[in-house]
């Protein structure tokens, strides 16, 4: 650099060495640099974008990121950058524009389940129950073992009063390995309460409690279920 420092290869391969040496703030400089040369030097773009990103300097690494989608056109890649950007804007707070970067995403990889988990928890914070439940769905279509999507599922439908599919998946719940067996016969006891089915769900409650007779909710909801009666 000092004999040849109009050779703009030489600072690349310096700003290359610096990052896979973990010598960041050194790479950050020389990759800025390449671009005070070259704004298109998407190389430079992208590795200066994917240092900020990592060093938590967002701001700065949310700039480059809209200029690479702007400037690039394989969709695969802007695909990668709009989650990125989606993750930073949830950082922010700002979650329409999150939305906005994650839907994005999907349209193209509609099982990107990583941005289906993120959607999923700006909809809970938004109180955004339809959202949540169709995203519900999704995450047990992608992952059918996972008992925590049932659960979760189960009590949201329960809460919108759409029973009978509440009762689908508590069914299929039941059949996982690690189902909380007392937690799930408990929300199909409440259903059959709701549904007007009171000595079904006093059937079952009797039928799960001798297994665990101190069992505080199953308790309740037997009571409910008297007084129903």
């Amino acid at each position: 650099v000092q004999f040849y420092p109009d050779d703009l290869s030489l600072y690349a391969q310096l700003a290359t060495l610096y990052k896979n040496t973990h010598q960041q703030k050194k790479a950050i400089h020389f990759y800025s640099y390449l671009l005070t040369k070259d704004k298109y030097d998407l190389n430079a773009m992208r590795n200066l974008a994917e240092l900020y990103y990592n060093n938590k300097q967002k701001e700065s690494a949310l700039k480059l990121y809209k200029q690479l989608v702007a400037f690039i056109d394989d969709e695969e890649e802007k695909v990668e950058y709009y989650e990125i950007m989606g993750n930073i804007y949830t950082t922010y707070g700002d979650y329409q524009k999150a939305i906005n970067f994650y839907k994005k995403v999907l349209q193209h990889k509609s099982n990107n389940i990583d941005v289906i988990k993120e959607l999923r928890k700006i909809y809970l914070k938004q109180k955004d129950t339809e959202n949540v439940i169709y995203l519900s769905r999704k995450l047990i279509d992608l992952e059918p073992n996972n008992y925590v999507y049932y659960e979760e599922l189960i009590n949201l439908l329960f809460h919108v009063h759409s029973y009978e599919e509440a009762l689908s998946y508590a069914k299929k719940a039941l059949e996982l390995e690690n189902t909380d067996v007392f937690a799930i016969k408990n929300l199909i006891a409440k259903i059959y309460i709701y549904t007007g089915k009171i000595q079904e769900s006093i059937n079952l409650i009797n039928e799960t409690i001798v297994q665990d007779p101190t069992n505080l909710i199953l308790s309740q909801t037997l009571a409910m279920a008297h007084c129903m009666n």
